[in-house]
């Protein structure tokens, strides 16, 4: 296929996103019509970009997510422009060899296989924030990628309720025990972004009750690492509906068999 028969099989990829797929996310950036949006970044790398992977050969579902993330970092790229940001001008996205291509395709790369579709407009809005942010270069960019790649939509959700403690203030009370396939599912997420090769949040350090440091273990006391405040601002996680959220956070602070409970010795909070 041409160049042209790419960009306009994009344009249709996108016009066609149906929002009960990808439920509110997309809403929640969206300037004006989508065909504002998307005539606003025609001609950019992300467009560009964005033809080129519309050109291959696609699954219907695969191009329901390119067209879905293209659509969300149009969209968020046109929301931040007119609230008066302006695009990085370094030459980051200057032509379809630089380092700002590779990005994208990554990102889009990485919509198109995303089974857990709810993902993809967080993904689309790691392209928006990395193309305003001219303090992140080539290999912090495709750092971040990877990492937002590797996590769940789970683990997205729960760090959204960590990065709005404000609106989901924690109980002083340990994880819930695995009683439940649900309850266990969330408690293990939860433990895999403290412990690593995550660790992106972190247990508070302590002091147990034999004068031995250790951590505090109560959810109160799990905040972010700087890997998940970072993270959570480029893919915007804080924006991710309470719908989605709300649910979880209940999960986590409902009510539990009373039992003893002290600071664990060091490096205890570290285990699966």
């Amino acid at each position: 296929m041409s160049r042209d028969s790419g960009a306009t099989r994009l344009v249709r990829m996108a016009a066609q996103v149906p929002g009960s797929v990808f439920g509110a996310a997309l809403g929640l950036t969206f300037a004006g019509p989508t065909g504002a949006i998307l005539g606003a970044v025609s001609g950019t790398v992300l467009s560009q970009v964005g033809a080129d992977i519309a050109d291959r050969t696609l699954s219907p579902r695969q191009e329901l997510r390119v067209g879905a993330v293209f659509l969300s970092a149009a969209s968020a790229i046109t929301v931040k422009q007119l609230e008066g940001h302006t695009l990085r001008d370094d030459g980051f996205f200057d032509g379809t060899d630089s380092n700002g291509a590779e990005f994208v395709e990554g990102v889009m790369l990485a919509a198109m296989d995303a089974y857990e579709e709810r993902k993809v407009p967080y993904l689309g809005n790691l392209i928006a924030n990395v193309s305003f942010a001219e303090h992140i270069d080539a290999p912090s960019a495709h750092a971040a990628l990877r990492r937002a790649d590797d996590l769940s939509w789970l683990e997205l959700r729960i760090l959204g309720i960590f990065d709005d403690g404000e609106s989901y203030p924690m109980p002083a009370r340990p994880i819930p025990k695995s009683s439940d396939w649900p309850t266990w599912t969330v408690a293990k997420a939860l433990q895999e972004l403290i412990n690593p090769p995550k660790s992106l949040l972190k247990n508070a350090r302590s002091t147990g009750s034999r004068g031995q440091m250790g951590y505090d273990l109560n959810l109160d006391a799990i905040s972010m690492q700087s890997g998940g405040t970072l993270i959570c601002g480029l893919m915007e996680l804080g924006s991710i509906p309470k719908s989605d959220r709300s649910p979880i956070f209940e999960m986590l602070s409902r009510d539990q068999e009373p039992e003893e409970h002290e600071a664990a010795e060091f490096g205890s909070a570290q285990r699966a």
